[in-house]
C-alpha cells in the first residue's frame, strides 16, 4: 500500500529541496579538486527525492483533501532552473582528470594550465583566414593539437611577413607536403 502523506513529509522534503539548493550552491564555491564530494551528496539528495516522490504519487490520486501536492514544483525545483545547475554538476562531474595537477611543493591539488594548442582550440573560428587555415589543414594534419599549433605558427608567420612587406606586397600561402612527405606551408610575398 502507498505511504500516507503527511505536512511532516511535506516539511521533511522541503528541508531537503533547501539542503539541495544549499549543496549546489557549495559546488559554485568548492575548488575543483572538492567538487567530486558535494556532486556525491547532491546525487544522493536528488536520489532520496525522486524516491519519496514515487512513493506518494499513487497515494494522491485518492487524496480526498483540498491540499494539491506540488509534484511539479518539487521535480522542476530540484532539477533546478531548467537544468542549469543540472549542467554544472556534470561539467564538474566528467572533468578529464588530466586537466588537475599536484603541486608537490604547496601539497595542493592545482588547475593544469592551458597549453597554446587549448587556446587556439577554444578559439573561435570567426576568422575567415582561421577557416581556410583549418580547411587546408585538416587534410594534412588529422591530429587536432599538432593541427592548432602549426595554424598558429603560420598565422603569426603571416602576420610578420604583413608588416614586413606594407601595402604593396599580398601575401599567399601553399600548404602541402614535402618531399619526406610532412605537412609544409609557405608563406610568400608577392607584389601586387
Amino acid at each position: 500500500m502507498a505511504a500516507k502523506i503527511t505536512p511532516n513529509d511535506v516539511k521533511k522534503l522541503e528541508v531537503k529541496m533547501k539542503e539541495l539548493e544549499e549543496e549546489i550552491k557549495e559546488l559554485y564555491k568548492a575548488p575543483d579538486h572538492r567538487k567530486s564530494h558535494h556532486i556525491r551528496v547532491i546525487r544522493d539528495i536528488q536520489n532520496y527525492i525522486e524516491k519519496k516522490i514515487k512513493e506518494y504519487q499513487p497515494s494522491m490520486t485518492n487524496a480526498v483533501t483540498g491540499v494539491k501536492f506540488p509534484f511539479e514544483n518539487f521535480v522542476y525545483v530540484y532539477r533546478v532552473k531548467e537544468g542549469y545547475f543540472e549542467t554544472q554538476i556534470n561539467e564538474a562531474l566528467y572533468k578529464p582528470p588530466g586537466s588537475f595537477v599536484y603541486d608537490e611543493k604547496t601539497g595542493k591539488v592545482e588547475k593544469k594550465k592551458e597549453t597554446i594548442a587549448d587556446k587556439v582550440i577554444k578559439k573561435t573560428k570567426s576568422d575567415p583566414l582561421d577557416n581556410q587555415l583549418e580547411t587546408a589543414l585538416s587534410r594534412l594534419v588529422p591530429n587536432e593539437t599538432k593541427r592548432a599549433l602549426l595554424k598558429q605558427s603560420v598565422k603569426e608567420q603571416i602576420e610578420a611577413a604583413k608588416q614586413k612587406a606594407g601595402k604593396d606586397y599580398k601575401v599567399t600561402v601553399q600548404v602541402g607536403k614535402n618531399e619526406s612527405g610532412k605537412p609544409s606551408v609557405k608563406v610568400k610575398l608577392i607584389k601586387k
